[in-house]
């Protein structure tokens, strides 16, 4: 049985080629970054997650990585990444995320209606851009597949049929996303502040034109990119 779920960690993520990983027939990838949230004056944050959630698809903003890393004097986007990880381990991932002063400064300056992205799944605020690219062509319907699902078969959903609730049942736990002729692939994974999109040609050009921000990882660049050769875009 061959599992759909797929997201190219590696056995070593600081050192193993992301793009060596890949399915044949697959040339280029990217990471996709978790945008920070940004809420209105005066909203309420709520103790019941599925509730936040829900707001953050609704109402919530997107605040680049670049605009946070001005915002709280952070040299480059890499230093987010790691501050944002260094967040999520608590200070006791491997040896570049063990940064907490990153994200100590991060948390000192960002403004109070700004709240940082959350990990394991697909960002609420991307889910409704990530489905227009896999649409872009004209295709009717996208492919889904959920990491602790063990059917053989992907799910289906129709772009003309997504509600909020499917839309949030998408941003649920690592998932991987595709068109019908799986060209273009999305995926996510825990811990994981960021998607990955891998395609069938150049990954610049798929996103090209979304507004969505990232890096480009370079031949030999690992999942573990900040101190890598990578090209960062926002487009």
């Amino acid at each position: 049985m061959e599992f759909k779920f797929k997201y190219p960690l590696g056995e070593d993520p600081e050192k193993d080629s992301v793009l060596a990983q890949l399915p044949e027939g697959y040339t280029s990838i990217a990471k996709v970054f978790y945008p920070f949230i940004r809420m209105p004056r005066g909203w309420k944050n709520s103790e019941d997650f599925a509730i936040l959630r829900r707001n953050f698809l609704e109402i919530g903003r997107p605040v680049t990585w670049e605009e946070v890393s001005v915002l709280c004097g952070l040299e480059s986007v890499a230093e987010v990444s790691i501050g944002l990880h260094a967040m999520v381990t608590g200070g006791r991932g491997r040896g570049i995320f063990q940064r907490l002063d990153l994200w100590d400064r991060i948390e000192e300056n960002l403004l109070p209606e700004i709240y940082q992205p959350n990990e394991d799944a697909f960002s609420e605020l991307l889910i409704r851009t990530f489905l227009k690219v896999l649409g872009k062509n004209g295709e009717k319907t996208f492919k889904f597949a959920k990491l602790h699902d063990a059917s053989e078969e992907w799910r289906t959903y129709a772009f003309h049929d997504m509600t909020k609730e499917r839309m949030l049942e998408l941003c649920e736990n690592p998932t991987t996303l595709t068109n019908e002729s799986e060209s273009i692939i999305f995926s996510c994974f825990f811990d994981e502040l960021s998607a990955v999109c891998y395609c069938k040609g150049d990954v610049r050009e798929a996103l090209r034109g979304y507004k969505l921000e990232g890096v480009v990882l370079e031949d030999e660049t690992p999942m573990i990119w900040e101190d890598k050769p990578h090209t960062y875009f926002y487009n």
